[in-house]
C-alpha cells in the first residue's frame, strides 16, 4: 500500500517539478557611457527597486530616469483564426507576467527553469583576451576569462563546472565555431558572438560590442498567462542587450531578440512590439506632460517631456528626446502582383496564400500605438492600458483600440466615425505646425505606454526570426516641438560611426609605430594617428589605459603603474577607425 501512495505522489509531483516556473528574480546592471541600465529576466528596465534603477547621467552629474519599464509583446493567429498573445508590462510577482526564465525543449515544454534565472555577460576585453590566447597558442581553462569559458552555447562541456547542469546539443547563445564541430568549446578557439550571420572568425571578433548581456526566457512557465490570460504560444526568446564605447554612443543601448516557435502551430500575422513606458524624472524635477510620435521614414518612435529641461551636451538646457529606432525587423513574406505591367509585392498573412510567397522582405517599423494610464486623466476607456484578456493586447499590437476601432489619423487617433485607418500614431514631424502630432493638439498626456511594432511574419513550427533596435536619449534640442528628422539623422550618423569603428578585422592595417617589447619602460614611437593604449595582464584584466594624441615619442614608466614583473599584452587602437595591433611585452 505504501508503494501505491508513493507512486501516486510521484504522478502528482513530477508534472509540477517539470512545469512550475516562478517569475525571474535576478537583476543585472550594465553601466556603459552615460547609461546605467537595470533589467530583469523578463523586463529590461526595472525601476521599482531604488537600488537598481535605470538612468542617464547628465553633464552636471545629476541622473535622469527616462524609462520606467520596457518589455516585448508577441502576437499571432493560428490557422483556425484563434488569437495568441504573450506580453509583459509592469510585472509584479502576482500579475503582469507572461514570461518566465529558461529555454524550451523540442516539445515546447520547460524543465527546471530556476536554473536559468540568471544573466550571462561578456565584455570586449574578454574577447580580446581569448583572441590573444588563441593567436599565441596559449588557450587553457586557467587562462581563459570565465565569461568565455562558461558561455551558454550549444553543448559547452565546461558549463556544468560553474552552473551545475548540462547544456544539451541545441541552440542557446550564438558563438563562432572554429573547428565546425557544432559544439561550443573555447579550448578549440570558439568565441561568443553577437549574431549567427557572421561568416568569419575575424568578423565575429571585430563586431563584438563593448558590453553584451544575454539571457533566455519563454512564455510557457507554469502554463498560465497572468497578464493576457490566454494560452501560451510556446515561444523561446533569446535576448542580447549591448553597448559600444564610442563618444556618440554614450547615450545608446541596443537590444536584439531572437524568437523561436517551439509549438505545433504556425502563427500567421506574427508580430513583435517593443513596449515602453517613458518617464522623465530628475529627482525633484520630473515631467508631468509628455509628447510622443512616429518617424516612420526613419523606422522610429519617440517621446519627450514638454515641461522639463535638463543640462544638454551643448551647455544649454534641453528637452531630452527618447528615440527607439528599429534596425532590423522581422522577415515579412511577400507575394508578387502584376497590374498593368507594374510589379507590386503584397504581404502574405493568409494561410491559403502560402504557395504564393515569392520572397521575404525586412520592412522595418510596421506599426506604432499608444495607450493611456486612465488613472491620471479623463480619457476614453478604449484608449487605456489593455488588461483582462488577450484580445485588447492583440488589438493594440495591430494598431486598433481596445474596442476594435482602428487607429486613424487626426485628433487623438480614436475616431470611430471614420473608415480610414493608419498604422502609425502621430506620424508627422513635431516641427511641422500643420502636421498630425501632439504638438498641434491640446492633449494632456501624463502617463502612457508606447508600442513600436515589427512584422508580420509567418512563424512556422520550429522556425525562428529576430529583430534589433536601438534606444537613444538625445540631448541636442531645446525646442518644445523638436525636429525629429534631424535628431534621427544624428542617430543614424552615430550608428554608422559604430559600424565603421567596429569594422571587419580583415580590413585593418597594422598601425605604423615602433615599440619595445621588454624592460620597465614602455616606449612607442612614430605614431601617425591618435591612439588608445591598453595594457592587459594575462588574466585579461585591464591594468592601464591612456589616450595618446599624434606623437613622435611616448614613454611610460611601468614601475609608476605598480605593475609586477611578468608578461603583458599591449593593445593600440586607432581612435578614428577600429584598426588595432596587439603585442606581448615583458616587464622585468
Amino acid at each position: 500500500m505504501k508503494n501505491y501512495y508513493i507512486f501516486i505522489l510521484m504522478i502528482i509531483l513530477n508534472p509540477l517539478k517539470a512545469q512550475y516556473c516562478p517569475p525571474g528574480s535576478k537583476t543585472e546592471v550594465l553601466k556603459s557611457g552615460n547609461l546605467n541600465l537595470s533589467f530583469t529576466n523578463a523586463n529590461i528596465n526595472w525601476s521599482n527597486n531604488a537600488d537598481d534603477e535605470s538612468f542617464l547621467t547628465l553633464s552636471d552629474g545629476s541622473q535622469l530616469k527616462f524609462l520606467f519599464n520596457e518589455s516585448v509583446w508577441f502576437s499571432g493567429m493560428a490557422v483556425d483564426d484563434s488569437i495568441y498573445v504573450s506580453a509583459n508590462t509592469f510585472s509584479t510577482a502576482t500579475e503582469g507576467y507572461d514570461f518566465k526564465p529558461g529555454p524550451l525543449d523540442d516539445n515546447g515544454d520547460i524543465n527546471y527553469c530556476i536554473n536559468w534565472d540568471r544573466f550571462f555577460r561578456v565584455e570586449s576585453r574578454d574577447i580580446i583576451k581569448a583572441e590573444q590566447l588563441y593567436i599565441y597558442g596559449e588557450l587553457s581553462k586557467e587562462s581563459l576569462p570565465e565569461n568565455i569559458l562558461y558561455w551558454p552555447a550549444r553543448g559547452n562541456p565546461h558549463f556544468f563546472e560553474k552552473y551545475g547542469f548540462e547544456l544539451e546539443n541545441r541552440d542557446y547563445a550564438s558563438f563562432w565555431d572554429e573547428n565546425s564541430d557544432g559544439i561550443y568549446n573555447p579550448l578549440d578557439g570558439d568565441i561568443p558572438m553577437l549574431s549567427d550571420t557572421f561568416q568569419s572568425r575575424p568578423l565575429a571578433f571585430d563586431k563584438f560590442p563593448s558590453y553584451l548581456v544575454f539571457n533566455i526566457f519563454n512564455d510557457v512557465g507554469n502554463g498560465s498567462h497572468l497578464l493576457t490570460r490566454g494560452k501560451p504560444m510556446h515561444l523561446e526568446i533569446s535576448r542580447y542587450i549591448y553597448t559600444y564605447d564610442i563618444d556618440c554612443g554614450k547615450n545608446i543601448y541596443f537590444v536584439k531578440y531572437k524568437v523561436s516557435n517551439k509549438s505545433e502551430k504556425a502563427y500567421f500575422n506574427f508580430k513583435a512590439s517593443i513596449w515602453q513606458h517613458p518617464t522623465f524624472d530628475r529627482g525633484k524635477d520630473f515631467a508631468i506632460n509628455k509628447a510622443l510620435g512616429t518617424d516612420a521614414s526613419n523606422n522610429s518612435t519617440f517621446s519627450h517631456p514638454t515641461d522639463l529641461q535638463v543640462p544638454g551636451e551643448n551647455g544649454l538646457n534641453v528637452h531630452p528626446v527618447l528615440v527607439t529606432r528599429v534596425l532590423d525587423g522581422l522577415n515579412t513574406p511577400k507575394k508578387k502582383i502584376e497590374i498593368d505591367d507594374t510589379v507590386y509585392y503584397e504581404t502574405v498573412t493568409n494561410p491559403n496564400e502560402l504557395s504564393d510567397i515569392e520572397t521575404y522582405v525586412d520592412d522595418g517599423l510596421m506599426g506604432s500605438m499608444y495607450m493611456l494610464n486612465c488613472n491620471l486623466g479623463n480619457y476614453n476607456p478604449a484608449t487605456c492600458d489593455p488588461a483582462g484578456t488577450d484580445l485588447p493586447f492583440y488589438y493594440m499590437i495591430n494598431n486598433h483600440w481596445q474596442d476594435g476601432v482602428p487607429l486613424s489619423s487626426g485628433g487623438y487617433g480614436y475616431n470611430p466615425s471614420t473608415a480610414e485607418s493608419t498604422n502609425f500614431v502621430f506620424y508627422d514631424n513635431p516641427s511641422n505646425p500643420n502636421g498630425w502630432s501632439t504638438c498641434t493638439l491640446d492633449f494632456d498626456i501624463r502617463d502612457f505606454g508606447l508600442l513600436t511594432t515589427v512584422g508580420p511574419n509567418i512563424l512556422f513550427p520550429g522556425s525562428q526570426d529576430e529583430f534589433t533596435y536601438a534606444v537613444t536619449v538625445d540631448l541636442s534640442t531645446s525646442d518644445d516641438c523638436p525636429d525629429i528628422e534631424k535628431i534621427n539623422q544624428n542617430i543614424a550618423d552615430c550608428i554608422e560611426n559604430i559600424n565603421l569603428n567596429y569594422s571587419n578585422i580583415e580590413e585593418r592595417n597594422i598601425i605604423d609605430v615602433k615599440r619595445n617589447t621588454y624592460g620597465n619602460e614602455l616606449v612607442i614611437e612614430n605614431g601617425e594617428v591618435p591612439l588608445d593604449l591598453y595594457i592587459y595582464n594575462l588574466q585579461g584584466q585591464l591594468c592601464f589605459r591612456n589616450n595618446l594624441s599624434v606623437l613622435e615619442n611616448y614613454r611610460q614608466n611601468l614601475d609608476e603603474l605598480q605593475l609586477v614583473d611578468g608578461m603583458y599584452v599591449v593593445r593600440l587602437v586607432n581612435v578614428n577607425m577600429r584598426k588595432s595591433m596587439e603585442y606581448k611585452f615583458v616587464k622585468y
